[in-house]
């Protein structure tokens, strides 16, 4: 292609994303036309295409759960940028070390999740909470730091705690980790999910 030509076709290229479309359904007609010698990269398959959904969608399965624990009434939780930065962070560390474990950061509760195997497709957020919430089942009121392995749900129901932040990280093999940061902690030991 001549130096002229190419020339051109930057200017279309330039004007087409200046200028408003005249096609709304197909916005950019000089942009449509311009073949790039680059081949888009591919979305990653490690994150979900809408982060927003993701979000909403836990806030809405922790919630519920919070909703429907006997007791006393527990306020909505709300997302925590800040939580969720510390928890993304940890879950990192946990999928490239291989490791398995709390950090145990004061003042914060956590749960964690880890998945290998099965679909290929990226796990969400969800999918840890309902395996979380489903402790439920097990959990009748008792004290906490009696070992019934409900930590998990009683930390979501916590009436005490109102935000909550979620990082995810895919390791070796396939292995999906979720962890999930909350404020205030919860699980107090000797109190009650259903009385705090």
């Amino acid at each position: 292609m001549a130096a002229r030509e190419l020339k051109n076709v930057f200017k279309e290229v330039l004007h087409a994303f200046t200028s408003p479309s005249p096609y709304p359904e197909n916005s950019n007609r000089a942009v449509q036309n311009f073949q790039s010698p680059r081949r888009p990269a591919a979305p990653s398959p490690y994150h979900p295409s809408d982060p927003n959904k993701e979000i909403q969608d836990s806030l809405a399965a922790h919630n519920a759960a919070r909703r429907s624990a006997p007791g006393v009434s527990r306020p909505d939780l709300k997302w925590s940028r800040t939580l969720a930065a510390s928890a993304q962070k940890w879950a990192d560390h946990l999928a490239a070390t291989g490791k398995f474990m709390h950090e145990g950061k004061k003042g914060e509760g956590e749960n964690i999740w880890s998945h290998t195997g099965g679909s290929s497709q990226w796990k969400t957020f969800t999918n840890a909470v309902d395996k979380w919430v489903a402790e439920e089942k097990k959990y009748k009121g008792e004290k906490v730091g009696r070992g019934r392995g409900t930590g998990h749900y009683t930390q979501i129901i916590w009436p005490g705690t109102t935000h909550v932040g979620m990082g995810k990280a895919r390791g070796r093999g396939g292995r999906v980790v979720v962890v999930a940061r909350y404020w205030p902690s919860g699980n107090k030991i000797g109190r009650s999910a259903w009385e705090d």
